[in-house]
């Protein structure tokens, strides 16, 4: 999704070395299981977010909703890798 305040989320199933192949280098501020609805999928699995680009350097890993960057490498992700599941990955807090 992308809206005119140039939010954009996108889902992701696989890994990312590059986070700038998706316009998010540097601008993850949410993550969240992919799935709609109000209830999350199944099988959820991990995302984890690398702050250099091809899963280098300082990592987090999460296998819940995070609303917010304060746990997101505070906004710097490079790159991300997925283990299990898809994720919806965006630029604004909240998943906007």
């Amino acid at each position: 999704c992308e809206d005119t305040n140039f939010r954009k989320c996108r889902t992701v199933s696989g890994d990312v070395a590059s986070l700038a192949t998706l316009g998010l280098s540097r601008r993850v501020s949410s993550v969240r299981p992919a799935g709609g609805g109000a209830m999350p999928p199944a099988v959820v699995g991990q995302i984890e977010l690398f702050d250099r680009v091809g899963f280098g350097g300082r990592s987090q890993r999460f296998s819940t909703a995070v609303p917010s960057a304060g746990g997101l490498l505070g906004g710097q992700a490079e790159s991300l890798r997925i283990r299990g599941g898809a994720w919806q990955v965006c630029d604004g807090p909240n998943f906007m």
